[in-house]
């Protein structure tokens, strides 16, 4: 199936692809499809389905085409050659898809003023930097001689809007490194819609992740979507991160991402059991029951309870944040999700990078766009399906809020969930 996607240009992808089964399809409207599936108590296939008749044209991203050099020129011209040599191949094929780095580095200044000019609303300011004597660090290249670019930040006034007008005042906030010889990382802010997905808002590529760089991200983002709101920010452990929230921010709710903090617990105090209490812990919603796991805690590891402790609860626990941000989340997932749809773009040169981002985020809005329309009840599809589960009630106990896969037991039921009025705990009689 690969070798007939390369050959003919088909970009097949597989959208059902098991132990016992596999379908193959183009693109939406094409008329060909592949299933096959697999004899019981065998270990063959059967080709079930096939309609090579195509309705549509050649893909130019083609998702099974490999980029395996080394082996592709061996099976070729039956030679070898070196990885580094493949490596300087792909990039001169890179430099004429793309661009090279530098000229793209050169393009910036008329890049950015292309963007305001197509939208005076958006906000793209770029820092650049000299080394030269008697220079400091500006924002306008006509002050300095050399300038050597350090910063770049884009906001869109589509991001800006969307946000303000309907996203929950919560932002996560995070970094990945960029792919590039010039190294450099990708900060990014990212939104909770009301369907509880995730809403890109702003994005800059900075030189490292440092205290001064995060403040200087903060402070711009908090100028276009703050107008002195109260906001929750949620982020990994990063380098100057912390320290920059107490100095731009310090009466702003903070959260921790509950996964890092557990990896760092993890390393100093192994155990399932450990991991059972933390994780109740930090999905306790009452104080009560919070201290009753951290009492159980402290009874099976002293220090791994003095090591949490040692931590704001405020930042990690449901039982400690307040209601402001309209959301529960304990997971910073949201950045990772938009990190996952840029992983190629990270190879790529700072001007492809940030035109497949746009490109992206134009796409996903559409997107949305068309899907909510088709929405007739006033709630949003995930919302909606919440509320229709917190309706139903538990067959093993019934309580509402949980089904009998997830109930923590008979007596009670799910000790998350308050009592309904009038309601009594039933006490099983055990014999000894």
């Amino acid at each position: 199936m690969t070798e007939y996607a390369v050959e003919g240009g088909w970009g097949i992808r597989f959208v059902k692809n098991d132990k016992v089964r596999v379908r193959a399809v183009y693109q939406e409207g094409c008329k060909f499809v592949a299933y096959l599936a697999k004899f019981p108590r065998e270990l063959t296939f059967q080709l079930k389905t096939l309609q090579l008749e195509h309705s549509c044209s050649r893909c130019f991203k083609n998702p099974r085409m490999t980029a395996n050099i080394q082996k592709k020129v061996h099976r070729k011209y039956v030679t070898h050659i070196s990885q580094s040599k493949a490596y300087r191949a792909k990039a001169k094929a890179m430099d004429i898809l793309e661009g090279s780095y530098i000229e793209q580095y050169n393009m910036l200044w008329d890049y950015c003023e292309e963007l305001r000019r197509s939208n005076p609303r958006n906000t793209v300011l770029m820092k650049v930097q000299s080394f030269n004597e008697g220079e400091m660090e500006v924002e306008d290249v006509s002050q300095i001689r050399d300038p050597i670019f350090q910063r770049l930040y884009i906001c869109f006034e589509a991001c800006k809007t969307g946000f303000k007008n309907a996203c929950r005042p919560f932002i996560g906030l995070d970094a990945c490194h960029l792919k590039g010889p010039y190294g450099g990382q990708l900060i990014a802010a990212v939104g909770r819609d009301p369907n509880e997905e995730y809403f890109p808002l702003a994005f800059a590529v900075v030189e490292a992740e440092t205290y001064d760089s995060w403040t200087w991200f903060l402070k711009l983002l908090d100028a276009d979507v703050g107008e002195n709101r109260r906001m929750t920010y949620m982020s990994d452990q990063q380098k100057g991160l912390v320290q920059s929230f107490e100095t731009v921010f310090p009466t702003q709710e903070h959260r921790s991402c509950c996964r890092h903090i557990y990896n760092n617990l993890k390393r100093r105090h192994p155990g399932i059991l450990i991991k059972e209490l933390f994780w109740r812990a930090a999905q306790a919603i009452y104080i009560q029951e919070f201290e009753k796991v951290m009492s159980e805690l402290k009874e099976v590891d002293v220090g791994a309870h003095k090591w949490l402790e040692e931590h704001p609860l405020k930042t990690w626990t449901r039982s400690k944040f307040t209601g402001n941000a309209k959301s529960d989340a304990l997971l910073n997932n949201m950045y990772e999700c938009f990190n996952s749809k840029i992983i190629e773009a990270r190879e790529k040169p700072i001007i492809s990078l940030m035109e497949d981002i746009r490109l992206y985020l134009m796409r996903r809005f559409q997107h949305n766009r068309e899907g909510i329309l088709k929405i007739q009840s006033e709630l949003c599809p995930k919302i909606r399906k919440k509320v229709f589960k917190l309706k139903q009630k538990c067959k093993k106990c019934g309580r509402l809020g949980h089904n009998k896969r997830s109930c923590k037991g008979e007596v009670g039921g799910n000790s998350k969930l308050p009592q309904t009025r009038g309601e009594k705990r039933k006490m099983t009689k055990v014999k000894i």
